[in-house]
């Protein structure tokens, strides 16, 4: 057998193969209990992760910083941005009460506005 019969029949099968996986159904799900994706560079820039309150999603910028955090919690969820430094400025969320939150901080973490759905 030469090169150029080898080379055929194996670029015959190839194509045959190809033909066969594309007729077959894509998933329509993945399952796992984390999920990193990460830019060009291989950082990572979001995460999708379980525990044992539920889930949490958690956006990151390039330099690695927590720009966006939300997750299920105990008692219920909480939504919260940070600014480019890290400290966090906005908080939406569920207090111990399953009562709804916001807390609004300033540039440096610190609260300057804590309301509360409670009547």
């Amino acid at each position: 057998m030469d090169v150029r019969n080898f080379l055929i029949g194996f670029l015959t099968a190839a194509v045959v193969f190809l033909f066969i996986g594309s007729t077959q159904d894509i998933s329509s799900e993945v399952k796992t209990r984390n999920l990193t994706i990460v830019n060009q560079d291989g950082k990572t820039v979001a995460q999708i992760s379980s525990d044992s309150s539920g889930g949490a999603l958690v956006i990151y910028d390039n330099n690695g910083v927590i720009r966006i955090y939300s997750a299920s919690t105990g008692d219920g969820g909480v939504l919260s941005i940070a600014n480019n430094k890290g400290d966090y400025v906005e908080s939406i969320g569920v207090d111990v009460n399953r009562d709804g939150v916001f807390t609004l901080m300033d540039r440096y973490g610190d609260v300057g506005l804590h309301l509360t759905g409670k009547k």
